[in-house]
């Protein structure tokens, strides 16, 4: 299966112009305490949750109860099979980064799942962004050559994966691009199996 991380929050997408629309429904919502990964104390944050192998995993961040000089959140994951009862799972983090980064959206193929965060830092404040795949049951992070920080001169852009270690961007190009006295920013998108993939977000004049 072909795994694409658009770097933004996903949408829900609906199967297509001839699906009808279903009957409103009225879930028994209950809440749940997670458990508090391995590793410095803090208050738990949690951003995005998928489904995927049979199981959920839902992904995060620390903020720490006691924050350092340089340091004052670190990434963190859970999983579950009922949705119910859940585990912290273990999260490598070998990078300056990625020891800071707080995942903010997980996608799954074959069974995997792949995390995408970030934290905002650097001399210009930049979000830096890291990436994390699944490994022996945790997630471990993904050495990258260089910084991904965001919005891309050209316009919008998108990051695509066949194993969630080694991403190609397209940018430039119709579509995405920003157009003549406008500016365009994408700011969610998803995947569909009869439409492939989308992305949303707006334009801006240019004066």
């Amino acid at each position: 299966m072909f795994l694409s991380a658009l770097l933004v929050l996903p949408l829900g997408c609906d199967a297509g112009p001839d699906s009808v629309d279903p009957e409103p429904q009225a879930p028994d919502w209950h809440a749940v305490e997670l458990p508090g990964p391995r590793g410095l104390p803090g208050q738990l944050a949690v951003r995005d949750a998928v489904r995927c192998g049979g199981a959920w995993t839902a992904v995060g961040g620390v903020q720490l109860a006691d924050p350092l000089e340089t340091r004052d959140t670190r990434p963190a994951a859970w999983r579950s099979q009922d949705g119910v009862t859940w585990t912290a799972l273990d999260v490598t983090a070998t990078t300056y980064w990625s020891r800071r980064a707080v995942p903010s959206t997980v996608a799954c193929a074959d069974g995997r799942v792949v995390a995408v965060g970030a934290r905002f830092g650097g001399a210009h404040g930049n979000p830096r962004i890291t990436t994390f795949f699944e490994k022996n049951g945790g997630l471990d992070d993904q050495r990258a050559a260089f910084n991904l920080t965001g919005n891309r001169i050209s316009g919008p852009a998108v990051w695509h994966s066949t194993d969630g270690r080694d991403f190609t961007i397209e940018e430039d190009v119709p579509g995405l691009a920003d157009e003549e006295g406008f500016s365009s920013l994408a700011q969610a998108g998803c995947g569909t199996a009869r439409a492939g993939w989308w992305s949303a977000g707006g334009m801006r004049g240019r004066r």
